[in-house]
């Protein structure tokens, strides 16, 4: 029997066992860094709304330009078009997308409005022009026509602007300011929160 042999092979075997278990832990550490990404990933949602022709792009805790900008169409339409039938169901559906911090304050003054609707049987029509998203302000501007009509048909028109304030939690956008105010947009601060 060759011992040269029989050594060379039997220590090749050893270094070969070494190299082989350094590669299982090696192995096991990448999946584990995997499995690691995969468990604390930021899941992002893409979603193409009904009222732009663009994706919108949500992450749990943010949304882009895009998606900002139909949501705050979405409320300035909801907001500027209101009849005595209608009042209730707007206010209980703007009141869902507030948070708590503007929620009694945001609703009180719906609640006014909402009352003198219904006294004066008005009916509101708000016909947007422009929506921008302001991202120094962290707003969305929506500018229009917001048209007045009592129950004699008398009409006043005017240049109406909402500024929406947006907060995305949980992938869902919550209003965080809102404002109205007639005329243009206003630039640099214009209203607050």
């Amino acid at each position: 029997m060759n011992k040269d042999a029989l050594h060379t092979t039997y220590s090749g075997l050893v270094k070969n066992n070494r190299v082989l278990r350094l590669a299982v832990v090696a192995l096991l550490g990448a999946n584990l860094l995997l499995v690691m990404g995969i468990v604390f990933r930021s899941q992002i949602v893409t979603i193409v709304p009904s009222n732009v022709m663009t994706k919108s792009t949500y992450t749990s805790n943010s949304a882009d330009d895009s998606a900002l900008s139909s949501w705050g169409l979405y409320v300035a339409t909801l907001l500027g078009n209101v009849t005595p039938s209608n009042a209730d169901f707007t206010a209980d559906t703007v009141g869902h997308l507030l948070t708590p911090s503007i929620y009694k304050k945001v609703m009180d003054g719906i609640a006014a409005q909402v009352t003198r609707i219904k006294q004066d049987q008005l009916t509101l029509k708000f016909d947007p022009a422009e929506v921008k998203y302001n991202a120094a302000k962290g707003a969305v501007t929506v500018n229009g026509w917001l048209t007045t009509t009592d129950t004699h048909g008398t009409s006043q028109r005017q240049d109406t602007t909402y500024e929406i304030y947006f907060d995305v939690v949980n992938y869902q956008p919550r209003v965080v300011g809102l404002t109205s105010y007639a005329g243009k947009p206003k630039d640099g601060q214009g209203q607050g929160r």
